[in-house]
């Protein structure tokens, strides 16, 4: 029957056999499958970061990446930049986990804000070997902002008495209710000369240079244009003194550039005490000038009463006269004289 194999033969070849699989096909398979579950199964974790706070999320990862390349705790040093001639710009942030790691928190808008901001100086502790309490929210702004902010030509009365954590006098404009970041550490900046409580500061903040810096008095209205209104409220005019004459002035100049250098030291130094001095303290000293001023003039009297009545007595000598006292300017001696020289007169008369 050859017409029945060629048909066993046509009906086998329409219905093969399943075709097995080897083990190196399906390993292959496999392989080629991993990478696209990778990419799904990160696409994933993309859109779950982007749900949360992306900010927490970088700073845990430059954490991780700063602690498994410098080590945490370490100090501060400035990382090189490719072309080895500028040095890198780091960020405040960055200084921060360097230096304190996971003992800092930057939790804050403003920590936040100030943690993105480049870092302008290395920070210089007075005592080096006391440990920090970084784990304070005004601790943290304090020490961000004395990286990221402006220094002063005149420090405040609490820097210059050498109070704070940090060696410079480092303001932020707009933040921290105008204070110091010295004076912020640990405390509510209520004690710092430029808090925008002390209305009745002498001066104002002056920055020693104009860095490129948010906090800078200089730039910060054009960075940020700040209406006027929210400028007037926040911040009040301050005193505007009379400035001297030029004629004045040279003089003035004159006179500190003839006087020796321990007198000028002398000045210098008074000068920069009555500067730092608080409200109470500056109206304690006025009173105590006064009542100074007060003695010296009641002297300035007495040596004049005493100036008059001799030179009456004096003139009562050669006229021959006894002098009158005058309700002005007569004195007891006087009075005591013009009755004994009467006397003496009324004895020859007898």
């Amino acid at each position: 029957m050859p017409g029945e194999k060629k048909q066993r033969s046509t009906s086998s070849r329409a219905e093969p056999y399943p075709v097995r699989t080897s083990s190196r096909i399906r390993a292959a398979r496999n392989a080629s499958e991993q990478p696209e579950k990778k990419h799904s199964n990160e696409a994933k974790e993309v859109k779950k970061l982007d749900d949360e706070d992306v900010d927490e999320e970088i700073y845990r990862d430059s954490l991780q990446v700063s602690a498994a390349s410098s080590g945490a705790l370490q100090p501060y040093h400035a990382l090189p930049s490719p072309d080895h001639d500028k040095i890198a710009e780091v960020t405040a942030g960055q200084i921060a986990l360097q230096i304190y790691g996971t003992g800092i928190k930057i939790d804050s808008v403003l920590c936040k804000k100030l943690s993105t901001e480049p870092a302008l100086r290395e920070i210089k502790q007075r005592r080096p070997e006391m440990d920090l309490n970084m784990s304070r929210r005004s601790n943290v702004e304090a020490f961000l902002g004395q990286l990221t902010g402006v220094s002063v030509v005149r420090p405040c009365k609490n820097c210059n008495k050498g109070h704070g954590p940090w060696n410079e006098c480092i303001i932020y404009d707009g933040q921290m209710c105008g204070s110091c970041t010295n004076c912020w550490f640990n405390a509510s900046g209520s004690r710092c000369t430029f808090h925008e409580s002390n209305q009745t500061s002498i001066y104002e903040p002056t920055p020693r240079y104009n860095p490129r810096s948010a906090g800078n008095p200089t730039q910060h209205h054009q960075i940020e244009q700040a209406p006027v209104a929210t400028t007037l409220v926040r911040r009040q005019p301050r005193r505007n003194y009379p400035t001297p004459p030029p004629s004045q002035q040279s003089s003035q100049n004159f006179m500190q550039q003839n006087l020796p250098p321990s007198t000028t030291n002398m000045i210098n130094a008074v000068v920069a005490d009555a500067v730092g001095m608080s409200q109470r303290e500056r109206i304690m000293a006025r009173v105590e000038d006064s009542a100074r001023q007060l003695g010296m003039h009641i002297g300035e009297l007495r040596e004049y009463a005493e100036a008059v009545a001799i030179e009456r007595e004096a003139d009562a000598e050669r006229s021959g006269m006894p002098a009158q006292s005058s309700p002005s300017g007569g004195t007891i001696e006087n009075a005591e004289a013009a009755s004994e020289e009467s006397d003496a007169a009324e004895s020859e008369l007898d």
